[in-house]
C-alpha cells in the first residue's frame, strides 16, 4: 500500500510540476517549456527517489563496505557467551534470554545461540510453546550439515537431560 501511495504521489508531483510551469505554447514562451519539463521530471525524480531509497540504500551501504572493509565486509561483534551464562547461573532468565538474542542477531546461523535460547526457554522459563517455534525456526535457519546437533540437544531437552550450554569466550 505504501508503494502505491507512493507512486501516486510521484505522479501527483510530475503533473504538478508540468502544471506550475505550463506556459501558453507561442515562440516568445518556448525557453520555459523546457523548465517546465526539467521541473517536473526533476519532481519524477525527486519521488522516485524517495520509492527506491530501501533498494539503493541497501546497495550504497554495500559498495562502502566493500572500499573500507575489503577485508571481507562489515563488522560483527564476536559471539561472547559467557554473560548469558552468567546470568542463568544467577536466575536472571528474561536478560540472558535478551543476551542470546543480540548474539543470534549477529550470528543468525550459529546453533550455539540457539542452544542457548532453547535451554532458557524450554528448561529455565517452562515455556515450552515458544521454544518448539524457535527450534522450528532454527531448523529452517541452520546449515545443514548442524541440524543433527541441533536436533539432539532438543531431543536432550524434552527428555530432561540437557545441561545448561557452556561455551568459551574463544568460541
Amino acid at each position: 500500500m505504501k508503494v502505491v501511495l507512493k507512486w501516486v504521489v510521484a505522479l501527483a508531483a510530475l503533473a504538478g510540476g508540468g502544471w506550475l510551469f505550463n506556459i501558453p505554447v507561442d515562440s516568445e514562451a518556448e525557453p520555459y517549456r523546457a523548465l517546465a519539463y526539467a521541473g517536473g521530471g526533476l519532481a519524477l525524480v525527486a519521488v522516485a527517489a524517495g520509492i527506491a531509497i530501501v533498494p539503493v540504500g541497501r546497495w550504497l551501504v554495500d559498495l562502502i563496505d566493500v572500499i573500507f572493509l575489503p577485508s571481507g565486509g562489515s563488522y560483527t561483534p564476536p559471539a561472547l557467551y559467557k554473560l548469558p551464562e552468567w546470568m542463568i547461573s544467577q536466575g536472571r532468565y528474561a536478560d540472558a534470554l535478551a543476551e542470546y538474542e543480540k548474539i543470534q542477531k549477529h550470528h543468525p546461523r550459529d546453533v550455539a545461540a540457539y542452544e542457548g535460547r532453547l535451554f532458557v526457554l524450554y528448561s529455565c522459563m517452562g515455556n515450552t510453546a515458544a521454544a518448539e517455534k524457535l527450534f522450528l525456526k532454527a531448523m529452517r535457519r541452520t546449515p545443514p550439515e548442524k541440524r543433527d546437533e541441533l536436533q539432539v540437544y532438543m531431543e536432550a531437552l524434552r527428555a530432561g537431560s540437557a545441561q545448561a550450554p557452556e561455551r568459551s569466550l574463544e568460541e
